[in-house]
């Protein structure tokens, strides 16, 4: 145990964290610690007053910071344990650029006991990516996919490395599954310009853009039915009810390719940037999404979907109650909607890019 008097360990830790910091986060932690903070003004210009100000309040909410500054340098994964909605657990941020993140998973409902989807976020990188673990007959899927949560974390700067520690881990750990993912990490030009890169996946999770309200990209899932689609071999309709729409393709595993990549992408001022899982996507359209988000915060429009998602999935049964002929007839299901309910796990990243 260290012999230095607890209020010196406590005025040293304050004085590290407050080191580390550069005046540009210097200003956005004491922003962000303005409005918890009743009392005391943060908004000084005077930057050893606002670091005097910062001490007091660091040293007021240590644990809290503590957690708070390492999701905000190290990055943070979701679980969703314990949330009882997928609205529960939304965990909304702001990148070091203005981006503003929010992001959620929960394990569903009439399905599994537990949440195998992960969500890995580091906003200091601008990292994102949701993921959905495969576990197969060993129902390690959520295994699978801290595992991968863990190696994107690692080395949020390469994804060659991350995916070699991925591997790793699975190989280590003795996990016997892998893991559906869409990811990416927005980056900045050296003239103040916004891309994206890179953009990776595996499986059937989906990158939808939007901008001005409307769909201007989106990823093809990498799976059964939509090879089905892309050969001709059923209509994009057909696609939302056929019985084997949750078979995919490939996943990322021990041992197996890498993921795909895409080519990097322009990031236009006021665009949208939605990941879902096929825990969203086997529920809602596309079109479905943008239109039920359309307007919204990133953490109002996943509210949103909360409601739709929890209640598809808690009438299921119900909603489902026709044949597929019947349904091709229709062209919609009992509640008004084309795709046939399913209940699954669930995982959405919602990002907003500022207009200046």
């Amino acid at each position: 145990m260290s012999d230095v008097p607890a209020s010196k360990q406590n005025d040293q830790w304050v004085e590290k964290i407050i080191t580390s910091l550069d005046r540009g986060k210097l200003r956005k932690v004491q922003n962000e610690l303005a409005p918890t903070v009743a009392g005391v003004n943060m908004h000084s210009t005077d930057e050893t007053l606002v670091r005097k100000r910062l001490s007091f309040i660091l040293s007021a909410h240590r644990a809290e910071l503590e957690i708070a500054l390492a999701r905000q340098f190290r990055g943070t994964v979701l679980t969703g344990e314990g949330m009882a909605t997928l609205a529960d657990g939304i965990y909304n941020f702001t990148t070091p650029t203005g981006i503003n993140i929010s992001a959620a998973t929960h394990q569903g409902y009439n399905y599994k006991d537990r949440n195998e989807d992960r969500i890995a976020i580091h906003p200091e990188l601008e990292l994102a990516a949701v993921i959905d673990g495969v576990g197969g007959d060993a129902g390690q899927g959520d295994a699978a996919a801290d595992c991968v949560a863990s190696g994107l974390l690692d080395s949020p700067e390469d994804l060659a490395k991350a995916q070699d520690m991925i591997r790793s881990l699975l190989v280590s750990r003795d996990v016997h599954g892998g893991a559906c993912v869409m990811g990416l990490r927005f980056r900045m030009t050296p003239d103040g310009g916004r891309f994206v890169d890179p953009i990776f996946q595996s499986g059937d999770p989906r990158l939808i853009v939007v901008e001005d309200g409307a769909i201007a990209f989106e990823t093809d899932d990498d799976d059964f039915v939509q090879g089905l689609v892309s050969a001709g071999a059923i209509t994009e309709d057909q696609a939302l009810y056929h019985p084997q729409r949750n078979i995919v393709c490939d996943y990322f595993k021990a041992r197996g390719k890498n993921f795909s990549q895409y080519e990097p992408q322009i990031v236009r001022p006021g665009s949208r940037w939605i990941i879902v899982d096929d825990g969203v996507t086997c529920n809602l359209t596309t079109h479905e999404i943008v239109q039920e988000t359309n307007g919204k915060t990133p953490s109002e429009a996943i509210r949103a979907l909360s409601g739709i998602l929890t209640q598809r999935m808690l009438q299921a049964e119900s909603i489902r109650a026709i044949t597929d002929e019947e349904r091709k007839d229709r062209g919609v299901y009992l509640d008004g909607r084309p795709s046939k309910p399913k209940e699954d796990n669930m995982g959405v990243i919602i990002a907003d890019v500022p207009l200046d």
